[in-house]
């Protein structure tokens, strides 16, 4: 299979990472049953996907580390659970499931959570939201179109303005490294590429991590001899 079929058959971020991170190829994708809607934000994976699938088979012969390591990466950076993913994930029979079936089907559960707006605003606690909760989640689900717009209610705090900032730098960084590429720092470039790993945790521990990831990146950059180029 080539990456033209990867972009003509997969177009959601999260489903083609997924299956790469599974243990999976970048061109042996096509034949795994992950298939998502195609949306501005899978469309801006993809691409980035086949550059670097283009530039390291160019240089190199073949596309493998440097691809796979990209795709786990940026996967990684576009894929942070805000509000809408939560909701998403919160609705997921999958889940319902798979706690009827630990606990038993009488079993009463409910999510705990904390979002930075609330604490934004002076809550200190987690929430507790039980079933009846479930339209707020359908809703929240049906809003995530709003993501990084204008009209993002929960977009505006420190922590999401900078989740919303860490996929374009990495994809500038990843550039510059891949004007860099050769045969034989195709290895650190991978290195390099797998950097967003270092990004855990929430709020200010997330915090501290990103800025701990950005001077990794930036030295990395550094050691390759390549200066990062910004997008215009």
């Amino acid at each position: 299979m080539t990456l033209l079929t990867l972009r003509e058959q997969f177009s959601d971020p999260f489903g083609i990472a997924r299956c790469v991170l599974a243990g999976g190829t970048v061109t042996g994708i096509a034949s795994n049953p992950c298939r998502f809607p195609q949306t501005r934000y899978a469309r801006r994976f993809t691409t980035m996907i086949g550059e670097v699938h283009d530039r390291e088979l160019a240089v190199t012969g073949s596309a493998g580390p440097v691809t796979e390591a990209v795709a786990g990466g940026l996967h990684k950076l576009m894929a942070y659970k805000d509000e809408y993913e939560v909701a998403r994930l919160s609705l997921d029979p999958a889940l319902v499931r798979a706690i009827r079936r630990e606990f038993g089907d009488q079993t009463r559960f409910a999510f705990k959570l904390h979002p930075p707006l609330l604490r934004a605003l002076g809550v200190r606690r987690k929430i507790s939201l039980h079933r009846p909760a479930r339209p707020a989640f359908l809703v929240l689900r049906a809003l995530r179109r709003l993501r990084g717009t204008p009209f993002d209610l929960f977009g505006h705090t420190v922590i999401r303005r900078t989740e919303r900032q860490l996929p374009g730098e990495y994809i500038d960084a990843v550039r510059s490294a891949l004007a860099a590429l050769q045969p034989g720092n195709a290895a650190a470039i991978a290195e390099l590429a797998a950097l967003p790993d270092l990004v855990r945790g929430y709020e200010n521990i997330k915090l501290t991590n990103v800025e701990t990831y950005r001077a990794a990146l930036r030295d990395a950059l550094t050691a390759l001899g390549s200066p990062l180029q910004r997008a215009s």
